[in-house]
């Protein structure tokens, strides 16, 4: 494959359905075709994002029907993040060297830094969102090199969203390898944002009931310490209660109080999510890919390599002098 990034390129492009142009000055698609920057021809990264993106982007243009695509943003973005993963599982079941391509493409992510740990600053939904891009490439499309920031975003999402949500979360989203259409994958990614519309209310409910038993406890402190008085002395020469809760009952209240507050934060943290205040999420994939060749592309300006445009042969057996002509 050495030097062979625009020939090898094409011809995958071809075996996909759809054409591919090199020489541009941005990476893109018009729906048929996909166009990419000059790239050094014998640089790995290069030609395994080259060859990601038009797995990716022609698996887009012939499986995905984006013409059903809810107008709810919160369900479109999670039904982008799963359709993702539909759709390059059957490009790896269509194509010889699709799991391939599509495994080195995500190395080639992790290496020049557009994959990487979920960042100590995310919101919730990008939390949520690297969760289900991780876990399902990880797990799903066996792209192992995002293995640990799967379990590094599980871990940031149940520090800001309620437990059970995450948890529902990982069996419903691994549900979409029983989807074989975009259509199935919007019903999947609904039912997804119905379960998150329910742990919010039940977050809330719980942030409710913490928060009366906070006060019944407080209640509880309050009388013992009307009832009691200055320490005396006792008939065996100890010293009497001064009616002060305990330092057991102020820890006691403490953590009821972390657990209410907890509870308030996870469940407005949905509500944010399920709103659309909350609308930061990753980057589509093959955003990043884009970026991510054209930056390779501006930084190493190699000499480009000018490509013939393809001609098809309409002659039959026999007719050679007319070929060659």
């Amino acid at each position: 494959m050495k030097g062979a990034l625009p020939i090898y390129a094409r011809m995958l492009a071809e075996s996909c359905g759809v054409q591919v142009q090199f020489g541009h000055a941005t990476a893109h698609t018009d729906g048929q075709t996909i166009y990419i920057p000059d790239l050094p021809i014998d640089d790995p990264k290069s030609k395994a994002l080259a060859y990601g993106m038009i797995m990716h982007e022609a698996g887009h243009i012939t499986e995905t029907s984006f013409a059903g695509y809810p107008k709810n943003p919160v369900i479109a973005d999670m039904a982008n993040r799963l359709e993702d993963i539909r759709m390059e599982a059957t490009q790896m079941r269509k194509y010889p060297g699709g799991r391939q391509r599509l495994v080195a493409m995500v190395d080639a992510l992790v290496q020049t830094g557009y994959f990487g740990a979920p960042a100590a600053t995310s919101s919730p939904n990008e939390a949520m969102a690297a969760y289900v891009l991780y876990d399902l490439r990880a797990h799903v499309l066996g792209q192992t090199a995002v293995s640990a920031y799967a379990s590094m975003a599980e871990e940031a999402c149940r520090k800001v969203l309620p437990d059970a949500a995450v948890t529902r979360l990982g069996v419903l989203m691994h549900q979409v390898t029983e989807c074989s259409n975009t259509a199935q994958v919007i019903v999947l990614a609904t039912e997804i944002v119905k379960m998150l519309e329910e742990e919010q209310k039940n977050a809330d409910a719980d942030a409710q009931q913490q928060g009366q038993q906070q006060g019944q406890q407080q209640g509880q402190q309050q009388g013992a310490s009307s009832q009691g008085g200055s320490p005396g002395q006792n008939d065996d020469g100890t010293t009497g209660q001064s009616g002060q809760p305990d330092d057991h009952s102020q820890q006691g209240g403490a953590g009821a109080s972390e657990k209410m507050d907890d509870a308030s934060s996870k469940a407005e943290n949905l509500r944010n999510i399920l709103s659309g205040t909350d609308s930061k999420g990753m980057v589509d994939v093959g955003d990043l890919l884009k970026d991510a060749i054209e930056k390779i592309g501006v930084e190493q300006r190699y000499e480009a390599v000018a490509m013939p445009g393809a001609r098809k042969i309409s002659s039959g057996f026999g007719d050679a002098s007319s070929m060659i002509a």
